[in-house]
């Protein structure tokens, strides 16, 4: 719509039903406020309940529980607000454009779509695709269907349970409390600060966008914008937790991206000798934070210290070097089409073997030696996606700059009273984001993603002024242009929300599936161990684990895993033509090292020892402990590994 046009249709009034007038602001009719609350206390239940979901009978007890029972509720939310187009009289493909954060991620989805023609691991592209499709709708309609006050109760909201998790982890490290008891004693050690997460480094992402919204939340109460003593009292006692337990992880890039995130929200908020107060401030409580940990932090930093004296950068960045140089890889190899979106786990073990037949030296202190991400968004992006991928996130970082930066009015914001305290959250929180995707996974994770989610729907919101009006009802979807264009809002709000309807029972029947799989494949491993242990491996029970395991392979057809738990349980029945075909099988699908270890064991059993001995090379090559697990009389085809150091606590937790 040209500008001309646009100003005739704000010109024009506001019919008296229901419907909305072609380029008008949506009407907070009843309708559409009871469809609003309704996808507002479904994203309540969302934020309050997916970081303390967990199944400790599924092999992955955490992450994976978590992003199903996420994804579910983001797609229910949308189903309400999909209905609430219906108060538009039409909607045109233009109308939807300009919608921002539509703008900004629908690029990025295309691209993605496509590459999945063009992929060599179709299973895990098409899995990965079906998580970026819900994550780029939530975000899309949150930001259209929820107004800002709404967003903003829900951004608040994420501190309740941030601050729980961070209190578990407080009690976890001075031993008060385990919720969860690790094995080996790694209760004392960095592993041990799991909480309900499962991982610190998950943890701390979390907790480092918890910190920043902890400010924003303070500050604003601090100036008698509702809550009053309680709610200072509350957001400063949810800072400290959530701060203390950050640092208690060792996480580096976290407490980096929330100690960034606050220098910017604090710069922006501020003007003058307060801007020095302020960081004054906010060193002091950092370093008395450093203070109370004082023990563990120190000795991290000091080996961190030694390692960049020594120019050791696979130390100090604790072997995400070796993350990043795989994803370098991939984008060279494949620059436009990329290896397939959430493929990088797929090619990692050939790139690392690539990388080492050139001479380049990998990190040898990993206790997980196998890279599942590339610990950067930007660069797994290239990885996956190839040129085209990153110029569509480039595409879209530029939109989600220019709403932060509408969101101020442009330069000159800072220090302008109100005009800046919606631009210095938004910037800080930003911030934490941006440092967070250069280090870790934040948007792979369902514990962080869903907050950031909801961060960028706000940063997003059209139109951006809306926050006063929108209190009663939700925005239409679509900023709808002129009359006459476009299918009509009751037509196009029932069709996405049957489509919305078909997508939610796919995906309870798919998640239904992936949890099914996660516990038969723990459920199998842990009476496989017990019966070798016991030395009971009976017949019968192995032909059951076959069994449990072909079905588990029918409900995750992209888990390497469970094809390799089943090419084991065919080794141990003496089946070594089945037994091959399920580890080559699992490596089409992620060459591991401990799948190729195994596949060696069968190749050496049926005496192919060539065969066998390539096996173990490349299983020594990607991980050098399992040499000590090589059949006697196999050393492994190729100059033996040097020894490895003992592995630090966590795969690049730093």
């Amino acid at each position: 719509m040209s500008a001309r046009a646009g100003r005739r249709a704000k010109a024009r009034p506001r019919p008296a039903g229901g419907k909305r007038a072609a380029g008008g602001p949506a009407p907070a009719s009843a309708g559409g406020g009871r469809l609003a609350t309704a996808a507002e206390a479904i994203v309540w239940l969302l934020v309050l309940a997916v970081p303390v979901v967990l199944v400790p009978t599924a092999r992955d007890a955490f992450r994976l529980p978590k992003l199903v029972a996420g994804e579910w509720l983001a797609l229910a939310s949308l189903i309400p607000l999909a209905l609430a187009v219906a108060r538009v009289e039409r909607v045109g493909l233009g109308d939807v454009w300009r919608l921002p954060a539509f703008r900004a991620v629908a690029p990025l989805v295309a691209v993605a779509t496509v590459g999945l023609a063009f992929t060599a691991h179709r299973a895990q592209s098409a899995s990965g695709l079906a998580d970026l499709w819900i994550g780029a709708a939530a975000l899309v309609g949150w930001s259209a269907g929820l107004g800002t006050r709404r967003l903003e109760r829900l951004l608040a909201a994420t501190l309740l349970p941030a601050s729980l998790l961070a209190t578990l982890a407080v009690l976890q490290f001075h031993g008060l409390y385990r919720p969860i008891d690790l094995v080996g004693g790694q209760e004392a050690t960095r592993m041990g600060i799991t909480s309900l997460a499962g991982n610190p480094g998950d943890l701390a992402g979390l907790l480092a966008l918890a910190v920043l919204l902890a400010q924003a939340l303070a500050a604003r109460a601090f100036e008698g914008r509702g809550g009053g003593a309680r709610l200072r009292a509350a957001s400063l006692a949810a800072l400290a937790v959530c701060l203390y337990a950050l640092v208690l992880t060792q996480t580096v890039t976290a407490v980096a991206a929330a100690a960034a995130g606050s220098a910017v929200f604090w710069w922006l908020r501020l003007a003058g000798r307060r801007r020095l107060f302020a960081a004054g401030l906010a060193a002091a409580a950092v370093a008395a934070a450093v203070a109370l940990t004082v023990g563990p932090l120190a000795a991290r930093s000091a080996d961190m210290l030694d390692a960049l004296r020594a120019g050791r950068v696979d130390v100090l960045l604790t072997g995400r070097l070796d993350g990043w140089r795989a994803a370098a890889w991939m984008a060279r190899e494949h620059p436009w089409a990329g290896v397939g979106h959430s493929a990088y786990v797929a090619e990692y073990g050939t790139a690392r073997l690539a990388l080492e037949d050139r001479g380049v030296e990998f990190y040898r202190g990993h206790a997980l030696p196998y890279f599942g991400n590339a610990h950067n968004e930007i660069l797994e992006a290239a990885a996956e996606l190839g040129l085209p991928g990153l110029a569509a996130l480039a595409w879209g970082l530029a939109v989600v700059a220019a709403c932060a930066w509408r969101r101020g009015g442009g330069a000159g914001a800072a220090g302008e009273g109100r005009r800046s305290r919606a631009p210095a959250t938004a910037w800080g929180g930003l911030t934490v984001l941006a440092v967070l995707s250069l280090g870790q996974f934040p948007f792979h994770l369902a514990l962080t993603a869903f907050p950031a989610l909801l961060l960028l729907a706000w940063v997003c919101r059209w139109p951006p002024g809306a926050g006063g009006a929108d209190a009663g009802g939700a925005e239409a979807g679509a900023a709808a242009g002129e009359g006459g264009r476009g299918p009509r809002g009751r037509h196009l709000a029932w069709a996405l929300a049957a489509l919305l309807a078909a997508g939610l029972a796919l995906h309870t029947d798919r998640s239904l599936d992936l949890l099914r799989a996660s516990r038969i494949r723990q459920a199998v491993e842990g009476m496989t161990g017990f019966a070798l242990q016991s030395g009971r491996a009976a017949p019968t029970l192995l032909w059951g684990h076959v069994q449990l395991l072909d079905r588990a392979a029918e409900l995750d057809p992209a888990s390497a895993a469970v094809r390799q738990a089943l090419g084991v349980q065919y080794l141990l029945l003496g089946r070594l033509g089945e037994a091959e075909t399920e580890l080559r099988r699992a490596l089409a699908l992620e060459p591991r090292p401990e799948t190729w270890l195994n596949l060696g064991r069968v190749l050496w059993a049926g005496g192919r020892r060539r065969e066998a001995e390539e096996a173990f090379h490349k299983a020594v090559r990607l991980d050098p402990r399992l040499r000590r697990e090589l059949p006697p009389g196999a050393a492994g085809e190729g100059p033996a590994a040097p020894p490895a150091p003992a592995p630090e606590a966590g795969e690049a937790g730093g």
